[in-house]
């Protein structure tokens, strides 16, 4: 299937929805930047719980609305998520999409972060490339974030009694980030998770959780892919070979 100017759109949205909502929060808009405010509120977040698997539910509510699935690894710090973009639903998506995306490679999504470095990295496997994308004032705080927790009462998720809590991210350059966080009554890992960035709000429901210690291959980029510094560049070229076969 030949590539089109729509489908550059389409995927560019639904980037964006992978972006900001994925959990990550890599970028803010689709030239900027990544911000990895979300990214370092999951390590503060899970910091007594440093490595694990886990299958995410995301919906995200914003400019771009979006359904999704993805899959979650984490590991002292490090954020890998991994979403196929052809199971995303969204009403912004023009009919066959999906399938458009799939014949161009750009389904299966790879999004890698660290919180204490100041680059994020999105994989498109099927593309055998990566975006590298670089915040200069990300991985240089030496002073501890600090977390305030508030208790707002109890709710019911899939017939399950939690504890719902505010918690508040307070970073040392005086940014703060609040989600709310819902946990089983004994504290375990957490049931669901809202948060907003950059105006758009996310809320992630977390299921198939594993404590493990990943395999660290999954924080690494394959050596034989192309790097771009950003997803138009990426997307200029592909389309462009696709064109000209």
């Amino acid at each position: 299937m030949k590539p089109t100017p729509s489908l550059a759109r389409t995927f560019l949205a639904a980037f964006a929805c992978l972006l900001i909502g994925g959990a990550t929060g890599y970028a803010q808009g689709m030239g900027g930047n990544p911000s990895q405010a979300v990214s370092k509120a999951l390590s503060k977040l899970f910091g007594a719980n440093a490595s694990f698997t886990a299958d995410s539910e995301v919906e995200v509510d914003g400019p771009q609305k979006a359904t999704l699935e993805m899959s979650l690894t984490f590991h002292q710090g490090k954020t890998r998520t991994e979403i196929d973009l052809t199971k995303m639903k969204s009403g912004s998506l023009p009919p066959g999409a999906a399938e458009q995306m799939k014949a161009m490679g750009m389904d299966r999504v790879i999004s890698i972060s660290d919180d204490k470095s100041p680059t994020a990295i999105i994989i498109f496997p099927g593309m055998k490339s990566y975006v590298s994308m670089t915040n200069p004032s990300t991985g240089k705080e030496t002073a501890e974030s600090k977390i305030e927790e508030t208790a707002l009462g109890k709710e019911t998720i899939d017939g399950k009694e939690m504890l719902k809590q505010k918690v508040t991210i307070n970073e040392p350059n005086g940014k703060s980030t609040d989600l709310t966080v819902w946990r089983p009554a004994t504290g375990e890992f957490p049931a669901q998770i809202e948060f907003n960035e950059s105006g758009t709000k996310a809320k992630m429901k977390f299921k198939n959780v594993v404590k493990k210690t990943p395999d660290a291959t999954l924080f690494a980029v394959p050596k034989d892919f192309e790097k771009f510094d950003s997803p138009q560049a990426m997307m200029m070229k592909k389309m462009m070979e696709k064109a000209g076969q």
